[in-house]
């Protein structure tokens, strides 16, 4: 039987290029999971090391086909379902151990792909992983699992519930149901240590619904009982600004039952915190890199805001060691051109994510970072373009001149700035648009294309393009060092142009992207003919 190639793979992957092959090459997914597979059936299982090379080697899979999926491209969604199927088939049949499924499954979750219920039903041994009611022996089985492991993360010297919460979730994940969350926070907000209690609290910010609600009603009994500590009422009006509109009314009731609980104060923020902003890419995906304090006492903090999705990604690393923050915050400028900008940007980041999504994937985190930088006010704000615009120059809009000279020098953005560069459209509905085109328009000009992307892909897309414009504006206008970026005022010019009934054929940056988009598409697709031949 012939080797796999597949470990010598990963040893191998160190350059672009070898990422890049990969990106161009999703299926080789299929060939990993079969060669991972395999050394997990060997007689002596498969060793740790090999087992955490394959684990990474899935991830970096597993995330351009995210990509793709979120681009609209069934082939993707399919191919994703097809190897979930492998896996849960493979579970059954009992190849492998649970702890090593534990860890090839939680790549998923960290690359932000949902588990196929037939996945978390072969791991759990249930016919169904989200049934009404706990099966017997799977709430057992949870509680004989929480229960040590509860007591391993006290018993490990952790003080902070941001952080066990954060560990308790690399362990539930996404692969237990929300009854066993139930029987966890059950563990939790009845344990005698406060620190586990206070854990519990932070459970109100849990992105499923069941488990909010829950955790709302216990703590309003924690609060009429006196039993909450100091450190947990203080959080508290904080969590339920952050809540749905529709779950306030219960959040409030609790809040008014903590009303003569004693509060903590707020702990002094870092001192001296710097900021480092990107601009969003192609892909509505922008950064906020944060660093602060001195020493063995500093704080590391990121956030990833992605359009239509709001705050999907929030860390927050306090204390820990300056040198570290500084060598992340250096790598960030260098591989995503962050720059220096006041921190006051961060407040209307953090509340029009709130507001696109609350409360955000990495709620907990989000207050954990709240805390340490001393910004207790967050709420959800949807951001307002008149509002940004009232600082124009005054005569932008209404100097036709003006307004023509920013339009026409933003035009070539996404040819002479490295932070456009990736500004394009792509995907399964501008596929379709195109296809349709060559299908029916004869002769085939380039024209036409860029006239049917602007009307069919920019037009209905075009209050994505403005928003991503006035992100973009805030952390210009931000920005405390000098640089090679255009005016945040052209910024804003554009999200104002784009938030009205102007037609994007009329907007030279709109058509820019057009043109570009397709070349790009044109260029890709030649580079694959290249390689068929």
């Amino acid at each position: 039987m012939q080797q796999s190639p597949i470990p010598k793979v990963i040893k191998s992957i160190s350059h672009a290029t070898e990422m890049a092959f990969l990106e161009e090459n999703p299926d080789s997914i299929a060939h990993a999971v079969n060669a991972l597979l395999a050394d997990m059936a060997k007689p002596k299982g498969i060793k740790p090391d090999v087992l955490t090379a394959y684990v990474w080697f899935l991830s970096m899979l597993l995330e351009p086909l995210r990509y793709s999926i979120e681009s609209g491209y069934v082939w993707a969604a399919d191919l994703v379902a097809a190897v979930q199927e492998r896996l849960a088939q493979a579970i059954r049949d009992e190849i492998g151990t649970p702890p090593a499924w534990h860890e090839i499954l939680s790549s998923f979750r960290h690359v932000r792909i949902p588990l196929a219920p037939a996945v978390r039903a072969a791991f759990l041994g249930v016919e169904d992983a989200d049934a009404a009611e706990l099966a017997p022996h799977v709430r057992d089985k949870a509680s004989d699992m929480l229960k040590p492991m509860l007591k391993a993360l006290v018993d490990s010297g952790l003080e902070s519930p941001f952080v066990l919460l954060e560990q308790i979730n690399e362990v539930v994940g996404d692969l237990y149901p929300a009854l066993v969350k139930k029987v966890l926070f059950e563990h939790l907000v009845t344990a005698s240590q406060p620190l586990l209690r206070d854990t519990a609290v932070l459970m109100m910010l849990d992105k499923t619904p069941e488990i909010r609600h829950q955790a709302v009603a216990r703590i309003e009994t924690l609060a009429r009982e006196g039993t909450l500590t100091p450190d947990s009422v203080r959080r508290l009006p904080v969590i339920v600004r952050w809540l749905p509109a529709e779950e306030q009314s219960a959040a409030q009731a609790m809040l008014n039952a903590a009303a003569g609980c004693p509060a903590a104060p707020w702990p002094e923020p870092v001192a001296n915190l710097e900021l480092y902003a990107t601009l969003s890419d192609g892909s509505g995906a922008l950064g906020v890199y944060l660093t602060g304090g001195k020493g063995k006492d500093a704080l590391f903090g990121s956030l990833l805001f992605k359009e239509k999705q709001g705050l999907v990604e929030v860390w927050c690393e306090h204390p820990t060691d300056r040198r570290q923050t500084e060598e992340m915050i250096r790598e960030a400028r260098e591989s995503f051109s962050a720059f220096a900008a006041d921190p006051d940007y961060l407040d209307d980041l953090v509340a029009h994510g709130l507001a696109v999504a609350h409360p955000p994937p990495s709620a907990a985190m989000l207050l954990r970072l709240a805390e340490a930088t001393g910004r207790t006010t967050w709420a959800p704000r949807w951001l307002d373009v008149g509002t940004l615009c009232a600082g124009l120059p005054v005569d932008t809009f209404s100097s036709p001149a003006a307004l023509k000279a920013v339009l026409e020098r933003s035009g070539d953005w996404p040819l002479a700035h490295d932070f456009a560069a990736s500004w394009m459209e792509a995907g399964a509905a501008f596929d379709a648009v195109i296809d349709d085109l060559e299908e029916s328009a004869h002769p085939l000009t380039l024209d036409a294309m860029e006239t049917a992307v602007l009307d069919y892909i920019l037009e209905p897309r075009r209050a994505v393009w403005a928003e991503r414009l006035v992100l973009s504006a805030l952390a210009v206008r931000a920005a405390t060092t000098a640089s090679s970026l255009p005016p945040w005022h052209d910024f804003a010019t554009l999200a104002k142009v784009l938030s009205d009934d102007e037609p994007v054929r009329t907007i030279p940056l709109m058509r820019t992207i057009a043109h570009k988009s397709i070349m790009t598409a044109a260029m890709e697709e030649d580079d694959e003919e290249e390689e068929e031949n």
